[in-house]
Parts: C-alpha cells; sequence; structure tokens
C-alpha cells in the first residue's frame, strides 16, 4: 500500500481521471494528494471537485509560487474560506519560493508566501511548501514567520543535505520524487540516505518527473511505486518496508 503525496489531476478528463486511479490501484497505491496550485484560482476549484467524487483522493490548496503575482486579496479570502470548511483539504500549499525562472517577483513571491504561512497557522493545517534556487530563504521565511507554530513537508526536494538539515531542524518532513531514479542523482540519493525514515514522504508530482524507466513521459500517480523503490535500495531496505514507513508517515502528516 503506497500513498502519491503530491500529484497534479486537474485539467484531466473525467475519463483520463478513472485510467489514472485505476493505475494507480494496480500497482498499489491507494490514496492520492491532489495539489490544487498550478494555474490559479480555478485549478483550487477543479480539485476540490475531485476530491468529492473519489474517496482515496485528498488534496492541498494554494499558489505555486510561479502564480504568485496573480494573487489578490479576493482569491486569497475565497481559497481560506475552501481550506478552511471543505473537510478533504489536507494541508495548505503549495507555496513557498522559486527563483529559477522568476514569473513572480521576489517580494510578492515572499509575500505570498507569508501570508499562506499564517493561513497554515490559523487553520491548524501541515505546509507543502515549494523551495527551488532560493538558497535558504524559504526555510529562514518559515522560521521567522511560522515561530515553530507550523509543520509542514517540502515537496520534490532538490537540495542538499545541508539544506535538508535545515528542514529536519524545524520539524519538517522532506518528499522525494521520481529524480531520485535518475543516474546523475548521487547527491539527491546521498540525501535520502541521510533522512530519517520517519521524516521522509514519497511523491510523483505528476504529469511532471518521471522516473525511469518513464523519464520523458507523462507521470502518474502509479509511478510512486519506482519512487519507494529506489528508497529502498538506497537506505538497504525491503520494499515493504518503505511502503509501510511512507505510508504512515503520510497518514500522521496528513492526518489521513
Amino acid at each position: 500500500m503506497l500513498t502519491d503525496t503530491h500529484c497534479h489531476l486537474s485539467g484531466l478528463s473525467e475519463e483520463e481521471i478513472n485510467t489514472v486511479l485505476k493505475n494507480a490501484q494496480d500497482n498499489g497505491v491507494d490514496r492520492l494528494i491532489a495539489i490544487g496550485s498550478g494555474y490559479g484560482f480555478e485549478d483550487n476549484i477543479q480539485t476540490v471537485s475531485l476530491t468529492k467524487k473519489h474517496d482515496n483522493v485528498f488534496c492541498s490548496l494554494g499558489i505555486h509560487p510561479h502564480e504568485a503575482c496573480t494573487m489578490t486579496t479576493e482569491s486569497f479570502r475565497a481559497l481560506k474560506d475552501l481550506i478552511t470548511t471543505e473537510n478533504k483539504v489536507v494541508a495548505v500549499g503549495e507555496t513557498g519560493l522559486d527563483y529559477h525562472y522568476m514569473h513572480s517577483p521576489k517580494d510578492v513571491q515572499q509575500m505570498v508566501f507569508s501570508h499562506f504561512i499564517h493561513l497554515a497557522k490559523e487553520a491548524k493545517k501541515p505546509l507543502v511548501v515549494h523551495d527551488r534556487k532560493c538558497a535558504d530563504e524559504c526555510v529562514q521565511l518559515i522560521k521567522s514567520e511560522a515561530k515553530g507554530a507550523v509543520t509542514g513537508v517540502v515537496h520534490c526536494f532538490s537540495g542538499t543535505k545541508k539544506l535538508a538539515q535545515q528542514y529536519l531542524d524545524i520539524g519538517f518532513m522532506i518528499s522525494f520524487t521520481g529524480v531520485i531514479t535518475f543516474k546523475k542523482a548521487h547527491e539527491l540519493r546521498a540525501v535520502v540516505k541521510m533522512v530519517p525514515l520517519d521524516r521522509l514522504m514519497i511523491e510523483t508530482d505528476a504529469p511532471f518527473l518521471a522516473p525511469i524507466p518513464y523519464r520523458g513521459k507523462k507521470n502518474e500517480p502509479a509511478y510512486v511505486k519506482y519512487v519507494a523503490e529506489c528508497v529502498a535500495q538506497v537506505k538497504g531496505l525491503s520494499f515493504d518496508e518503505i511502503a509501510k514507513a511512507t505510508t504512515g508517515n503520510a497518514e500522521r502528516f496528513f492526518g489521513l
């Protein structure tokens, strides 16, 4: 039994959704956390709607840092209402900082991220964090704004051991994608090895970042099993041990 703790399902047709969910079930993935964040507020609406149609799909709502500049007072209030009233919303995000493409200015990203940190604290829900090419600014902002009152996970972790330890030190979880299966991802696999098993989760970030042997193709939740297999190999444990541990971590973290 596996849980894909981070996937994007909005924008798919009903037929495509049914196929994705069946493929997941056939591969031992019986629970999904769908992320509403990438393409503005409507993406969140679609994601909540999806959870109401499928018992094994839960969601987290937010705005990707690329889209931070589209956030308005009205859209934030609407998101806050969904997060605090819809019972299948189990987390806040994804939200965070991304200085790779700079689709939104740094100050705007930081302001929006700060708002979501406070919302997570107010709603008493964990935070799903996107951290990319921003040194340690993300973790420092969490420390200054949350003041120890927010739990969270860094999704699709791609940083260094030092950065991972900073997140572990503030009580956050670390989540890995199929990137850890890539041939040249030696340093990232070293991070997998150092993260304690009770602080580790797995995800696909579907439809992006498909693992080997599907690299370059469209990703889907069924493929989270390849992430689990890689974690098991790196840590010298069995697949079943990793499946049990990461599923238990997801259950506790999201309150499933």
